[in-house]
């Protein structure tokens, strides 16, 4: 489904009805934005079958982020989520952070391409103190002076 202009509505519709059948959804490039993560979050927080979300480049920010975040609460099936180049800032890096620190099946995270403050960046390492199971985690470039060796093996930034 990716680049087909979704949208906030598209999504809500496809939420309400056959996501909890799926595996992999690809939504990148549908202009979704937080509204369309409202319902996105709503489906998470109950599915069981889903393993990958693929939201690239979707105008998703701190808001839209925290409700994903609060749906890996309580998801135990993800193990690939992909927020590349959208807007995310230290409010939805500190709202993932939180989730890390509960959640148990994700093992794939990329927020690279994202406006994620020092702050955010810190948040996520301390999680990562916490979390053992994601072993991949992809961030933009500045934040390497925080992660440092201690991460090594599981951050990787990009570009």
């Amino acid at each position: 489904l990716s680049v087909n202009r979704v949208g906030a509505e598209g999504a809500a519709l496809l939420c309400g009805g056959s996501i909890h059948s799926l595996r992999t959804l690809n939504l990148w490039s549908n202009e979704l934005g937080d509204e369309g993560c409202r319902a996105l979050a709503e489906a998470l927080k109950n599915n069981q079958s889903l393993t990958t979300l693929d939201l690239v480049s979707n105008v998703i920010r701190d808001e839209g982020c925290t409700m994903i975040a609060e749906a890996l609460k309580t998801n135990n099936s993800l193990t690939i989520l992909d927020l590349f180049h959208n807007e995310i800032s230290e409010e939805g890096a500190r709202a993932i952070a939180e989730a890390l620190k509960i959640n148990r099946s994700l093992t794939t995270l990329d927020l690279s391409e994202n406006p994620i403050s020092f702050e955010g960046g810190r948040a996520i390492a301390e999680a990562l103190r916490v979390n053992n199971t994601l072993t991949n985690l992809e961030l933009p470039p500045k934040m390497r002076r925080i992660f440092g060796e201690e991460f090594s093996s599981r951050v990787t930034y990009y570009p």
